[in-house]
């Protein structure tokens, strides 16, 4: 099964998001992800099921405290290696508090699962490729990209003044992390399994 650990943010924060997810909406016709309610992914892994051990991330030894982030600026992934379209986001900072969470979390995951390694070949540099043998995830440490998704535009033909509006965001703004949440992937939409309090 293919399992999401994912963090839920505040509600002014979540209002941002969605106000952006019904702009580009309004603007494109094919879009991935717009219902997918604001999160940001610490890690996303295939692993054997285990119905018991899937409710045991309440029990992870870590201090359960809301996070506090910025957003850093409005961006894009183009040709993203998952969607094969071009997703648009929200950089959010990268602080201690986050990354020591993804890895405590991406240690457990390994400590307590069996694995299970896709059979594509997957386009990833050394160092992604040294995460994916170890998680399952090529993003775990220093080149994970922790973002907010507003949508992956599968449309042929971008709306490049548009696209120029959104990445001229400079407002600033704090985002609070409130909730984690374990969710299994099913076609492309998460089915939350289990909720741990900051």
């Amino acid at each position: 099964m293919k399992v999401a650990l994912i963090l839920k943010i505040d509600k002014k924060s979540e209002n941002l998001i969605f106000s952006w997810k019904k702009k580009f909406k309004q603007r494109y016709k094919n879009i991935l992800y717009l219902n997918d309610k604001p999160h940001v992914t610490l890690i996303s892994t295939n692993i054997k099921k285990d119905k018991n051990k899937l409710l045991s991330f309440n029990t992870m030894s870590f201090e359960k405290k809301k996070i506090k982030s910025k957003i850093i600026k409005s961006s894009v992934f183009w040709n993203d290696l998952l969607t094969k379209g071009s997703t648009f986001y929200f950089l959010i900072s990268k602080n201690k508090k986050l990354l020591n969470l993804q890895k405590i979390i991406s240690n457990h995951i390994v400590n307590n699962f069996a694995l299970i390694k896709s059979r594509k070949k997957l386009k990833l540099n050394k160092i992604e490729n040294k995460s994916y043998i170890k998680y399952g995830f090529p993003y775990v440490g220093l080149n994970w990209i922790p973002h907010l998704t507003i949508g992956s535009v599968l449309d042929k033909k971008l709306d490049h003044k548009f696209s120029n509006k959104f990445f001229s965001f400079k407002k600033k703004h704090t985002v609070i992390f409130i909730e984690l949440v374990v969710c299994e992937v099913i076609n492309n939409k998460l089915r939350e399994i289990q909720k741990v309090k900051l």
